[in-house]
Parts: C-alpha cells; sequence; structure tokens
C-alpha cells in the first residue's frame, strides 16, 4: 500500500471516527462494537489480514 493512499483512508477513519464520537460514548455500545466499527477497519485498510487471525 501506498503511504498517500493508506493516509488518506486513515484520514477517511479519523473523520468518520470524529464525526459519531458522540455515539461512541453511550453506555450501550460495548466493545465489540469498537473493534467491528473502529479498529477492524483501521487494521485492514493497513493490509493486515485480521480475519484469518481471528479464526
Amino acid at each position: 500500500m501506498q503511504k498517500d493512499n493508506a493516509r488518506e483512508i486513515i484520514a477517511e477513519l479519523v473523520a468518520r471516527f470524529a464525526e459519531q464520537i458522540d455515539s461512541y460514548k453511550h453506555s450501550d455500545y460495548n466493545e465489540t462494537q469498537t473493534q467491528c466499527d473502529c479498529i477492524d477497519p483501521f487494521f485492514k485498510d493497513l493490509g493486515l489480514d485480521i480475519d484469518k487471525q481471528n479464526s
């Protein structure tokens, strides 16, 4: 993955996180949701095969 492409993708993830920060702060938003919505997409966009590691 090109550095510029990675930076663009990460910037989009950060922007999405910032837009939805209030929903992430709710007590009913749990760790699994955080992983699915924020952490997994971050590592996938960096080219990590996280689906294989979680199996």
